[in-house]
């Protein structure tokens, strides 16, 4: 069985998209062949998150993207000591599209 062939992929990035939207909550969506994540940005104090982008990618990607982050975040770890999850910043979400 032959291994599989690597392509080297120039990435290029949007000067106005490299500046980045700050995000701390997502909501996660599926259908039997998309996932969708949803980024929002919620200030303290409030009940109100306002959406900021839609990421909607096949379920091949987004299992391989899972396995990447989980891959940097525990980098991550090693470097920086363990990230706390509070489990009060964890929220449920109404309404929406």
């Amino acid at each position: 069985m032959s291994s599989p062939s690597r392509v080297e992929i120039k990435l290029r990035m949007d000067p106005a998209l490299a500046k980045g939207t700050y995000c701390n909550l997502a909501a996660v969506g599926s259908t039997p062949n998309e996932f969708y994540i949803d980024f929002f940005q919620i200030l303290a104090g409030t009940a109100d998150a306002e959406h900021r982008c839609r990421v909607i990618a096949t379920a091949q990607f987004a299992k391989a993207f899972h396995a990447s982050l989980g891959e940097t975040i525990r980098r991550h770890e090693e470097l920086f000591g363990a990230v706390a999850v509070n489990p009060e910043t964890i929220y449920t979400a109404t309404g929406g599209n």
